[in-house]
């Protein structure tokens, strides 16, 4: 269980990390949730991000649902290392 609450905020991390190289680069959020907190709060999205990211994992853990938490995990870290490939393409341009 801890290992999979370990490897979610890891994985948000790395996403939080990995979107702020795309928007450096020069691209922009695909996600509209995501673009509207960016819209809405500027550099400070990712606390409502994280929040979000918290509720999620915190009513996962409630209903014992420890796979969710791995899946999502999952999910994220594959958004992180898309955003990552993307965001060297665009330095690369």
């Amino acid at each position: 269980m801890v290992e999979a609450i370990i490897a979610y905020v890891i994985a948000n991390l790395l996403d939080v990390i990995s979107t702020n190289k795309v928007l450096k680069n020069g691209g922009k959020e695909l996600n509209p949730v995501m673009r509207w907190a960016m819209d809405k709060f500027g550099h400070l999205w990712v606390i409502p991000k994280l929040l979000f990211a918290g509720v999620a994992a915190g009513v996962a853990f409630h209903f014992g649902f420890i796979w969710m938490i791995w899946a999502l995990a999952g999910v994220y870290g594959l958004v992180a290392v898309n955003n990552f490939r993307v965001a060297k393409k665009l330095k690369d341009k």
